[in-house]
């Protein structure tokens, strides 16, 4: 588990202490069921490649939107812990500005240290 949370903040900029263990169980689970054991077993240790991007993507997916991939289609595993109200401070699930007047105040500082490539 430590090894796909590692990869987990690796894709997603945010560190492995600051995703959700049982979101990550919950994901790895579901990405073996759909098939990507034996990619997610080279990411794990550490291959790159062009090959591997569709589950990267997937992977980042998951954690900023909450849903896992499953046979019968994307399902919600989690609608405030998704990644996405981390890095959108301007809103909170669902969706909505965080209360009247947010917009006034100064944005809270990156919580993120990688870079944004220009």
């Amino acid at each position: 588990m430590a090894a796909f949370l590692d990869l987990s903040a690796r894709l997603t900029g945010f560190p492995a202490a600051a995703l959700d263990a049982r979101f990550a169980d919950s994901l790895l689970r579901a990405l073996v069921e759909s098939g990507h054991g034996a990619a997610l077993d080279s990411l794990l240790q550490g291959a790159t490649s062009a090959d591997f991007r569709e589950l990267e993507a997937a992977i980042i997916g998951a954690w900023y939107s909450g849903l896992l991939p499953a046979a019968s289609g994307p399902v919600v595993a989690t609608l405030n812990g998704a990644l996405v109200w981390a890095a959108a401070d301007f809103a909170a699930p669902p969706g909505v500005c965080a209360g009247h007047g947010s917009w006034g105040r100064a944005p809270a500082a990156a919580k993120s240290s990688v870079p944004v490539d220009a």
